[in-house]
């Protein structure tokens, strides 16, 4: 008897649950080569048997015998493998296959994975209908089809090459999925989906997380159940900083309107709570809102201890380039430290992922107009520099540590109101921005708008 694992380690910990209990069966795996994790897993799962032989074989090796006198043997493309005196052997297929392009999720639209177009059944028929017709130069399927199979799905993220094992397992996500799969993995069926984007046609029926899950309906279901599990977004938050803010609290409204939940803090030194209101006005729901300065780490931590988040979008910041002039310290100390801080709190928590609000101001004089993506930076003021030190810091960060994903977004004077003409932009103060000006003279708050400069290449020397 054999059981089918198709990628990627929460999988292979659900297999190896049972094949610790049933000598003489064998594991297949079908992956997508990020697999050095699955051999770290297993040795950690069963640290406490003492290893038996100690290999690196050769890369895409398709035969290696791990250790020919003990039960266990290996198939491996892995950089390196370890054997131990396990009741069941291993015998990896991802190497050479073109399968391995199916338990990918960022392909699932491509031509080259046609087979995640297919029902999961028909796909797990597919795989080992191929192999079986197809060993290149593996050893084949067995003639029957497998007495079960096991299918766990991830973002790749999670499993780049140079990861370390100690890290992977800080990771909350997947730390939080580990420990039921590793306890109660009974099922015929189980997989876990960290990529919030996977488009793949098995994973569309979302069902509550394994974590989520009592023990006793995993542990008393037979084998032939098909508990496809996928992260719940319902209980997932988009932190959004400066969310009561202009460009803040319009994220805000089209993240909700997207099916998100979202949290925002802000420390309100340039907005106010009436943003909050419009927001649940217009998208009629609840937004939790906390006021925490991002210089605040206690503050931060409380908020990702309190919220399940898996993203964060950073907005929060102060923005008047005049002022920044006079005060450059506040500028440089709440926009960079706080942004540092943020950051530390996210990777201390586990969450990778961030959108930071830049400006175009990076860009300082530039010579090339209009403006294109690729134009050099060189940033004229102490707020623009904030914003392109933040950046380089996450680019820093994003290097360093794989895992971690980020998006830049430059502005250009965004302009404009909700459609619904409840919410706009609505400074405290003195506006910092154009619109906001005509605005207030066109309803009769100010006077006039002062237009600077004579010499343009205009008729009246205005630059209008």
């Amino acid at each position: 008897d054999y059981i089918h694992v198709v990628d990627l380690s929460l999988g292979h910990l659900a297999a190896l649950n049972k094949l610790h209990d049933l000598p003489g069966c064998v594991e297949y795996n079908l992956g997508t080569g990020h697999g050095s994790t699955v051999i770290e897993y297993v040795f950690t799962l069963f640290s406490s048997l003492p290893p038996t032989t100690s290999i690196s074989p050769q890369s895409f090796s398709p035969l290696t015998l791990v250790n020919q006198s003990s039960p266990i043997r290996m198939v491996t493309a892995f950089s390196k493998a370890v054997g131990r005196d396990l009741p069941y052997k291993i015998v990896d297929r991802r190497a050479g296959d073109v399968t391995n392009l199916t338990a990918d999720p960022r392909l699932a639209n491509s031509e080259l994975a046609w087979k995640a177009e297919r029902t999961l059944e028909e796909m797990c028929a597919d795989l080992w209908r191929w192999q079986s017709g197809n060993p290149a130069g593996f050893e084949a399927y067995p003639a029957e089809p497998p007495a079960e199979s096991i299918i766990s799905v991830g973002n790749q993220n999670e499993f780049k090459p140079g990861r370390r094992l100690d890290d992977i397992r800080k990771c909350g996500r997947l730390q939080r999925a580990m420990a039921p799969l590793t306890d109660w993995a009974k099922t015929g069926w189980l997989g876990y989906n960290y990529n919030y984007s996977c488009t793949s046609p098995y994973l569309e029926q979302p069902t509550p997380p394994v974590s989520h899950l009592p023990p006793s309906p995993l542990s008393s279901a037979p084998s032939t159940l098909q508990t496809m599990t996928k992260q719940d977004l319902s209980n997932q938050y988009v932190l959004v900083t400066g969310g009561a803010g202009y460009i803040g609290s319009h994220t805000v409204v089209e993240l909700v309107n997207a099916g998100h939940k979202v949290v925002v803090i802000d420390n309100l030194g340039n907005s106010s709570f009436e943003a909050i209101r419009r927001i649940e006005k217009i998208t009629n729901s609840t937004v939790p809102f906390l006021k925490v300065d991002i210089l605040d780490r206690a503050g931060l931590d409380v908020v990702f201890e309190r919220f399940p988040i898996w993203a964060v979008i950073h907005f929060a910041g102060l923005k008047a380039v005049g002022e920044s002039s006079e005060i450059p310290l506040d500028y440089y100390h709440n926009n960079i430290t706080g942004t540092v801080t943020l950051l530390q709190a996210m990777k201390h928590h586990g969450v990778r992922n961030i959108v930071f609000s830049s400006s175009a101001t990076v860009y300082g004089d530039p010579a090339i107009i209009p403006i294109p993506e690729t134009c050099p930076t060189g940033s004229t003021n102490p707020y623009g520099r904030t914003k392109l030190f933040i950046e380089n810091i996450i680019r820093d960060l994003c290097n360093a540590e794989p895992g971690w994903n980020a998006a830049l977004l430059r502005y250009f004077n965004p302009a404009g109101a909700h459609r619904s003409g409840i919410m706009g932009e609505d400074p405290k103060g003195i506006p910092n921005n154009l619109m906001p000006f005509l605005a207030q003279v066109a309803v009769g708050k100010r006077e006039y708008l002062n237009v600077f400069g004579n010499d343009y290449k205009t008729r009246d020397g205005t630059c209008i």
